[in-house]
């Protein structure tokens, strides 16, 4: 059985890959990732996972699969400001509406 990649690497490649092959005009947002890995225990209690490689002769037994996502900070400070910007919009909608009825209950 072929050791595989400890999945840092594995991940940390595949996020410079991912970057790299995109334009420079574009953004890397979120990166969903879904993999086998087979964990094994090391010295001290801890606990090593690494990425199975494609075509490993491994028993599905000793795999297991991992899902997770990585969104980079600049997309995350993006999707932030964003939000920041709608609670504002509706911030003020809410003062007009409240501005109105007043009004209407005066009359």
């Amino acid at each position: 059985m072929s050791e595989g990649l400890p999945i840092k690497l594995f991940v940390k490649n595949a996020l410079k890959d991912i970057q790299d092959g995109v334009d420079k005009n574009f953004v890397v947002g979120n990166v969903n990732f879904e993999v086998s890995v087979t964990a094994s225990s090391k010295k001290g209690g801890k606990v090593d996972v690494k990425v199975v490689e494609a075509g490993a002769d491994v028993s599905s037994q000793t795999t297991q699969r991992i899902t997770f996502n990585v969104l980079s900070k600049r997309a995350l400070t993006q999707e932030l400001k964003r939000v920041i910007q709608l609670i504002k919009k509706l911030a003020e909608l809410d003062q007009e509406n409240r501005g109105k009825g007043r009004k209407r209950r005066r009359t």
